[in-house]
């Protein structure tokens, strides 16, 4: 047909054809993004709801992308075992519960990388107007229970109070709790975070029987993997367990936000807005969350909950348990890597005068930066090594080159080294800094100093760095820093170069007091391993080491070598000069980067909250059981040093059940509040005071002997006695007491205190109990 005759106008114009590109640009980047990231996949053991909250907003935070992971979480289908999902390469990871330890104890290779839950939500529901209150009651009653290992804690709750399969009726699960309110069933399996909700909003009366009011605390949630999946693809489950448990912990303190993002998005069990708070309310409290326990595995609990699957002969065989449990800080090898460590001895060749990297302690030991990080990677891998020191650089680089030795343990890359050597991930990283005199101004730049000198070691990383970025400047080429910082005092140089910890600690050492840190660089120094060129397992071995190494591993090497205490010296002003130095360096990098401060101090803010979380008990606000633990090992080494004797109190609250089940576990917590309170407010300031676990507590007396402790514990009981404590009255509690002895440990000397207890519990409670030290040796001996 014809077209009308009329001039023909773009079909877009100018900004709209730059818009198109833009966007084109823009898709194709989160294209090639989205290309870089490992697909991975996550198995549910339910349909979608806020128990799997936090894995949801770890995919829509970006959480998982920020790790490199691209995840797809899937809904369990009616035919789906999420165990064997896993094991057959289906999924990566998965969600299963406490019957995980069922299936390690039968020889499947599954191992549990977190509890998003400390205690099982499983429990059997019955109707208040039946009453039935105790499983006892349970006998000749129907039962809609799932006779499966995923029920043991229930069928063990029963079990332990004279109830068996034979004497119930029971019935196959219908997921229909119409079945028990209109009384087709007497006892109905549930989730405590679900089905009370909806008891609660029809109005109808429940009572719930619990496992672990009887005993049997199970873990609910379990995120797990596979070893084949652990071992070939450690940094991958690294980054997917760090990644989840952030979703989680960010789940847990932004509620309204996960319910919304459920409502949106994966609510295909229709819940409502006000069904999703319970249950989100209700497994933050299972989480631990609030005990700082969340994510953990316990091996006592795990071996307990092995023991009712033996008694219970679900598992007859003889089983294992060992590397069940992931562990954050551990490296984990393939098979490959496992057979290279086996079958090699690292030969490893080193200086010994670049401190505060690798220098002789005064029994001339190896020491430093760089050997405290080489023996986490060998713990860690399991590697075997020795050390050749050699007095020059040049003949550490000359035998990675020339492969009369395997590696060295701290260096940085150059072009030249590629050539001939492979190299490890940074396992830290320092500034390169200068020292001048110090009537010298501040160094803004290194191309301030111009055509002055600038003593630097030959072939040094300092001296390579500045070479490549500033050819023009005017090196004085030295055999070591230390030289380098003699040039600089006597006036043969303007300056010596090199890693800022190095200069700070070489001033210090030599007590250069005309001497001082003047300005840094842009430029960073990243320390590496440098390894032969034919080693690339190796290499691949380190940087899984490396991955492993934790925040609180690096701040204590921090600690050793950077912030360095010189204790000994009657003279301490070369110290104040170090310190003036660095903080002048901290006020100059302040200025060149304000951004990236500004995120250092959020990051140290973080740090230091979550220090305060890792050693505080969060419901009493006094020390928790890790801090304890380190206190206990700190008065060890004291005793076995310098023979400091001390004593603990282990304390344990008489008769706590009762209060919770008479007046709830919220009257339960403030009782636990108010009695810490009351403790600490009767201790000596010198006493270290924290809370074990449940309704036990742990006092810490430096310089107390048995006689002198047990007359304190009577005065304590006598002042606990007399307490009126919230909505209880008067309580009690009973107080094991042990001496540390030469034989002990840690370990041992909290088992003496743990029998005083128990003997203190026989003897009718409220009393203060021992166990003689010729007992305890005994016990230690077997």
């Amino acid at each position: 047909r014809d077209r009308p005759h009329f001039q023909m106008k773009p079909f877009i114009n100018r900004n709209q054809c730059l818009r198109f590109i833009a966007l084109f640009l823009l898709l194709s980047f989160f294209q090639v993004q989205a290309s870089e990231l490992q697909n991975v996949s996550l198995q549910l053991k339910w349909k979608n709801a806020f128990q799997f909250a936090g894995f949801f907003i770890a995919r829509e935070k970006g959480f998982y992308r920020e790790q490199g992971l691209n995840v797809e979480i899937r809904e369990i289908q009616s035919d789906t075992d999420v165990v064997e999902e896993v094991l057959s390469g289906r999924a990566n990871y998965g969600i299963s519960d406490s019957a995980l330890v069922l299936d390690r104890m039968a020889g499947k290779p599954v191992v549990a990388l977190a509890a998003i839950l400390q205690h099982s939500p499983l429990a059997l529901m019955t109707l208040a107007s039946s009453g039935i209150s105790h499983p006892q009651q349970l006998r000749g009653r129907k039962v809609m229970i799932f006779a499966n290992k995923k029920t043991a804690s229930l069928s063990a709750m029963l079990s332990a109070n004279g109830v068996h399969n034979s004497d119930m009726q029971m019935l196959p699960h219908s997921f229909d709790l119409n079945d028990l309110i209109d009384g087709k069933v007497d006892a109905y399996e549930i989730y405590t975070s679900n089905q009370p909700f909806r008891m609660q909003q029809r109005g109808i009366p429940y009572h719930i029987l619990l496992p672990q009011d009887y005993g049997f605390d199970f873990y609910g949630d379990l995120l797990f993997t596979s070893e084949q999946e652990l071992n070939d693809h450690s940094e991958r489950t690294r980054a997917f367990y760090q990644a989840s448990l952030k979703g989680w912990r960010y789940a847990f303190k932004h509620i309204d936000e996960a319910v919304e993002l459920i409502l949106q998005k994966y609510n295909t069990q229709h819940f409502s807005k006000q069904h999703l708070e319970y249950e989100a309310a209700t497994l933050k409290k299972l989480s631990g969350l609030d005990s700082g326990k969340f994510s953990q595995i316990d091996q006592d609990k795990v071996d307990a909950i092995a023991n009712v699957f033996r008694v219970m002969r679900l598992q007859t065989e003889p089983y294992r348990l060992d590397n069940f449990i992931y562990r954050e800080g551990q490296a984990y090898l393939n098979r490959q890597q496992k057979t290279f460590v086996q079958s090699h001895d690292i030969k490893i060749i080193t200086t010994d005068s670049w401190a505060p990297f690798n220098i002789q302690d005064d029994n001339h030991r190896l020491s430093g930066i760089a050997i405290d990080y080489w023996n986490l990677i060998r713990r860690k891998t399991g590697i075997k090594s020795h050390f050749e020191i050699t007095d020059a650089w040049l003949n550490v680089v000359e035998s990675i080159k020339h492969k009369t030795a395997d590696i060295t343990i701290s260096t940085g890359i150059t072009e030249d080294r590629k050539k001939f050597a492979l190299f490890s991930k940074p396992y830290a990283s320092f500034p390169i800094a200068f020292a001048t005199t110090i009537d010298q101004g501040f160094i803004a730049s290194a191309a301030d100093i111009g055509q002055r000198k600038i003593a630097v070691g030959k072939g040094y990383s300092a001296h390579l760095i500045l070479q490549k970025n500033y050819p023009d400047l005017n090196f004085v080429l030295v055999d070591s820093t230390q030289q380098a910082l003699q040039y600089v005092s006597e006036g043969k140089a303007f300056a010596a170069a090199d890693i800022l910890p190095v200069l700070a600690y070489k001033i210090g050492e030599l007590g250069y007091s005309n001497v001082k840190i003047s300005g840094a660089t842009r430029f960073n120094f990243d320390v590496r391993v440098m390894v032969r060129d034919d080693y690339p397992e190796l290499v691949a071995i380190i940087n899984e080491a490396i991955d492993a190494i934790s925040d609180t591993e690096r701040q204590a090497i921090f600690n050793q070598w950077v912030a360095v205490k010189y204790e000994n010296r009657a003279d301490y002003s070369w110290l104040w000069k170090v310190v003036s130095a660095l903080v002048l360096v901290l006020f100059i990098l302040y200025f060149w980067n304000r951004t990236l401060n500004r995120e250092i101090a959020r990051r140290k803010r973080a740090e230091q909250k979550l220090q305060q979380i890792a050693t505080t008990d969060l419901l009493t606000s006094i020390h928790n059981r890790y801090k304890l633990d380190t206190l206990i090992e700190q008065q060890m080494l004291l005793f076995k040093r310098y023979r400091r004797l001390f004593s603990i109190f282990y304390i344990d609250l008489d008769d706590f059940k009762q209060i919770n089940d008479r007046y709830g576990h919220e009257i339960g917590d403030e009782v636990l509040i108010e009695f810490a309170r009351l403790v600490q407010q009767h201790i000596r300031k010198a006493d270290d005071f924290g809370r074990w676990g449940g309704e036990e507590f742990l006092i810490i007396l430096p310089e107390t002997t048995l006689e002198q402790a047990e007359k304190m514990a009577l005065k304590l009981l006598a002042i606990i006695n007399q307490h009126e404590f919230p909505q209880v009255g008067h309580i009690t509690c009973s107080i094991g007491i042990a001496q540390v002895m030469p034989f002990d440990n840690a370990k041992t000397l909290i088992d003496r205190a743990d029998q005083g207890l128990y003997q203190a519990k026989q003897h009718g409670k409220n009393r203060v109990e021992h166990i003689v030290a010729e007992a305890g040796l005994q016990s230690v001996n077997g």
